[in-house]
Protein backbone atom coordinates (compact mmCIF):
# COMPACT_ATOMS: atom_id res chain seq x y z
CA UNK A 1 0.00 0.00 0.00
CA UNK A 2 0.88 3.71 -1.01
CA UNK A 3 2.96 5.57 2.20
CA UNK A 4 -0.35 8.04 2.24
CA UNK A 5 -2.69 5.19 3.25
CA UNK A 6 -0.28 3.91 5.76
CA UNK A 7 -0.48 7.12 7.62
CA UNK A 8 -4.19 7.67 7.27
CA UNK A 9 -4.24 4.59 9.73
CA UNK A 10 -2.07 5.76 11.95
CA UNK A 11 -4.01 9.13 11.64
CA UNK A 12 -7.40 7.87 12.64
CA UNK A 13 -5.74 5.68 15.38
CA UNK A 14 -3.78 8.36 17.18
CA UNK A 15 -6.81 10.76 17.02
CA UNK A 16 -9.32 8.08 18.51
CA UNK A 17 -7.03 7.54 21.34
CA UNK A 18 -6.70 11.75 21.79
CA UNK A 19 -9.82 12.00 22.23
CA UNK A 20 -9.48 9.05 24.97
CA UNK A 21 -11.87 6.84 22.39
CA UNK A 22 -11.84 2.83 21.96
CA UNK A 23 -12.93 1.00 18.71
CA UNK A 24 -15.89 0.35 20.82
CA UNK A 25 -17.26 4.17 21.21
CA UNK A 26 -15.83 5.30 18.12
CA UNK A 27 -17.82 2.31 16.15
CA UNK A 28 -20.98 3.91 18.14
CA UNK A 29 -20.13 7.24 17.46
CA UNK A 30 -19.83 6.38 13.87
CA UNK A 31 -22.41 3.33 13.29
CA UNK A 32 -19.13 1.51 11.67
CA UNK A 33 -18.23 -2.05 12.88
CA UNK A 34 -15.47 -2.15 15.36
CA UNK A 35 -13.62 -4.46 12.55
CA UNK A 36 -14.12 -1.84 9.96
CA UNK A 37 -12.20 0.38 12.46
CA UNK A 38 -9.52 -1.82 13.38
CA UNK A 39 -8.64 -2.84 9.60
CA UNK A 40 -8.72 0.76 8.59
CA UNK A 41 -6.35 1.56 11.65
CA UNK A 42 -4.33 -1.42 10.50
CA UNK A 43 -4.37 -0.25 6.97
CA UNK A 44 -5.82 -3.58 5.83
CA UNK A 45 -8.26 -1.83 3.75
CA UNK A 46 -8.87 1.68 2.61
CA UNK A 47 -12.23 3.36 3.37
CA UNK A 48 -15.32 4.22 1.50
CA UNK A 49 -15.79 8.16 1.31
CA UNK A 50 -18.89 7.60 3.72
CA UNK A 51 -16.97 5.98 6.15
CA UNK A 52 -13.91 8.27 5.92
CA UNK A 53 -16.23 10.94 6.57
CA UNK A 54 -17.74 10.01 9.62
CA UNK A 55 -14.50 8.72 11.31
CA UNK A 56 -13.12 12.30 10.29
CA UNK A 57 -15.92 14.18 11.69
CA UNK A 58 -16.77 11.71 14.94
CA UNK A 59 -12.75 12.13 15.60
CA UNK A 60 -12.60 16.10 14.77
CA UNK A 61 -9.42 15.49 12.57
CA UNK A 62 -8.73 18.60 9.99
CA UNK A 63 -8.20 17.79 6.81
CA UNK A 64 -5.02 18.97 6.39
CA UNK A 65 -3.71 16.53 8.67
CA UNK A 66 -4.66 13.79 6.16
CA UNK A 67 -4.70 15.49 3.06
CA UNK A 68 -1.57 17.65 3.69
CA UNK A 69 0.52 16.52 6.52
CA UNK A 70 3.50 18.66 5.44
CA UNK A 71 1.31 21.57 5.73
CA UNK A 72 0.13 21.26 9.29
CA UNK A 73 1.10 23.40 11.95
CA UNK A 74 -0.22 21.35 14.81
CA UNK A 75 0.08 17.58 16.14
CA UNK A 76 -3.08 15.98 16.66
CA UNK A 77 -2.51 16.28 20.40
CA UNK A 78 -2.17 20.25 20.34
CA UNK A 79 -5.49 20.25 18.09
CA UNK A 80 -7.23 18.28 20.46
CA UNK A 81 -5.80 20.67 22.96
CA UNK A 82 -7.28 23.31 21.22
CA UNK A 83 -10.45 21.53 20.44
CA UNK A 84 -10.94 21.15 24.22
CA UNK A 85 -9.92 25.08 24.93
CA UNK A 86 -12.77 26.21 22.42
CA UNK A 87 -15.31 24.32 24.35
CA UNK A 88 -14.93 26.89 27.32
CA UNK A 89 -16.29 30.51 27.59
CA UNK A 90 -14.17 33.24 26.37
CA UNK A 91 -13.67 34.50 30.16
CA UNK A 92 -12.60 30.99 31.09
CA UNK A 93 -10.26 30.74 27.86
CA UNK A 94 -9.16 33.73 28.58
CA UNK A 95 -7.76 32.60 31.84
CA UNK A 96 -6.10 29.24 30.87
CA UNK A 97 -4.38 30.71 28.42
CA UNK A 98 -2.76 33.25 31.17
CA UNK A 99 -2.43 30.16 33.52
CA UNK A 100 -0.42 28.24 30.79
CA UNK A 101 1.52 30.94 29.32
CA UNK A 102 2.80 31.93 32.82
CA UNK A 103 3.43 28.68 33.43
CA UNK A 104 5.44 28.10 30.53
CA UNK A 105 7.68 31.65 31.53
CA UNK A 106 8.32 29.74 35.02
CA UNK A 107 9.60 26.91 33.11
CA UNK A 108 11.85 28.56 30.61
CA UNK A 109 13.26 30.56 33.90
CA UNK A 110 14.33 27.56 35.57
CA UNK A 111 15.91 25.75 32.34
Amino acid sequence: MHDEMIKIGKIIRDARKAKGMTPPTLSKATGITVRTIIDLEKDKRLPKLEVFNSIVRALDIPTDQIFRPDKVAYTLQEEQLLFELRSYNEKDRTWIMEAMSAFIRTEREEN
